[in-house]
């Protein structure tokens, strides 16, 4: 009899120290996928679409555009190019074998070999999915909402034209109905919801996933705008 391990999960610095990665510290900082990040005086980030208008000094300066990975391609969402279980073993053993190469380790986002490097049953990276509660209840949904709320950006904008944005009224409002229906939610749905307005902000994982999928689908319905709407609720079929 043999027991396999197939999945390992954890948030992302977890995650990041069990495969050994360099995370955010390195170029190809992504766990899946080998696209390279640039780096904008302040941090490494990776777009898609890469910045028009590089730093200054490097355009000119070979060197500079060498280390900076210069010229910036762009990168197709649907084709990126993704990380492979042997090319991930055979980075991590060269750089094991070889700890203070520091620039093969921010060209590849690998530190060394994972401690679960020796499990065959381990495929790197795709053994390691993201956690569900990160990914979606700490991450995407609490993002939308800033979105519908009109402050994902800080500071928040004064107005906003946008179709998609829900007016303060509506969320009291919304806070309200949940306020006065606590008492008659049946246990079997969880806890009983907090008023949404007064307490999103410091809302846990467990109260986004009920908020996205018992109340907001109800609540939004007729103030989204129906194609952000239906865009909203294929997004709770897709998480459930």
């Amino acid at each position: 009899l043999h027991a396999y391990l197939p999945l390992v999960t954890a948030d992302m610095p977890g995650r990041e120290k069990l495969m050994h990665l360099k995370g955010n510290r390195a170029y190809s900082f992504c766990n899946y996928c080998l696209c390279r990040g640039i780096h904008d005086g302040r941090a490494i980030y990776c777009p898609f679409t890469p910045p028009e208008d590089p730093p200054a000094g490097i355009v000119d300066d070979t060197e500079k555009a060498r280390k900076a990975g210069y010229p910036w391609p762009s990168h197709n969402r649907w084709q990126l190019p993704l990380r492979s279980n042997d090319d991930f073993r055979q980075n991590a053993g060269y750089i094991a074998s070889d700890p203070g190469h520091n620039a093969a380790q921010r060209k590849t986002g690998i530190g060394g070999q994972s401690i679960l490097h020796h499990l065959s049953s381990i495929d790197f990276p795709r053994s390691f999915p993201p956690d569900a509660m990160h990914l979606f209840y700490e991450n995407i949904v609490p993002n939308m909402v800033r979105h519908y709320r009109g402050v994902f950006f800080k500071p928040a904008l004064d107005t906003s034209n946008d179709s998609w944005n829900v007016q303060p009224a509506h969320w009291t409002q919304i806070g309200q109905y949940q306020q006065t229906s606590r008492d008659t939610l049946p246990a079997s749905f969880g806890r009983a919801p907090r008023n949404f307005a007064s307490h999103c902000h410091e809302f846990s994982g467990e109260e986004w996933k009920q908020q996205a999928h018992l109340f907001l689908p109800i609540y939004l319905q007729d103030i989204l705008p129906n194609d952000h709407y239906e865009q909203f609720c294929a997004l709770t079929q897709a998480m459930n």
